[in-house]
């Protein structure tokens, strides 16, 4: 999906981390889809309207806020845009991304552009692909046999069965 994040507030932090004056300020941000890239065949329809969900917010040391990110991720920024997995969790029905690391920016042309950490500093986006060549490439794409036979599971309920799978097989 590429996601438009719309909106941005700050979780309150745990009244030892105010005390302290330090620790880590989680946000909630608001995104809609605003193209659908790629979903599987019998996929849930996307979201029609905007969701939340939480991500890193920033780091909180004698008393001054920076701007945090994961490790390996980048920062979702309100007015960007960026193309990221999204899935519905099969019990709340609620719509969040897959990892935070799964995020890549989308520039004005919707080509993505791929963040690179080892850049020279100042160096630009090295662009990637096209949204419609990750369609492409995920059309073209086989399942695990063990993630196919376990389609209706939860995402994370899926990967834990392929890699019992795959363990069972590698000790054969």
């Amino acid at each position: 999906m590429i996601l438009q994040i719309e909106s941005e507030r700050a979780e309150p932090m745990s009244d030892d981390e105010v005390q302290r004056g330090e620790g880590l300020g989680l946000r909630t941000v608001s995104g809609t889809v605003t193209q659908l890239v790629w979903t599987y065949p019998g996929g849930p329809a996307p979201p029609t309207t905007s969701f939340e969900f939480l991500t890193a917010g920033w780091i909180v040391r004698e008393g001054r806020s920076s701007p945090m990110r994961y490790a390996g991720a980048i920062r979702l920024e309100v007015g960007s845009s960026y193309l990221m997995p999204i899935f519905q969790d099969r019990t709340t029905g609620s719509w969040a991304p897959l990892s935070s690391t799964a995020a890549f920016p989308v520039d004005d042309e919707s080509a993505i552009e791929q963040v690179a950490t080892t850049a020279e500093e100042g160096a630009g986006p090295e662009v990637a692909m096209t949204p419609s060549g990750v369609a492409a490439a995920m059309q073209a794409a086989s399942p695990a046999p063990a993630a196919a036979a376990n389609r209706q599971l939860a995402p994370r309920d899926r990967y834990l069965a392929v890699v019992a799978e795959q363990t069972t097989a590698d000790n054969g």
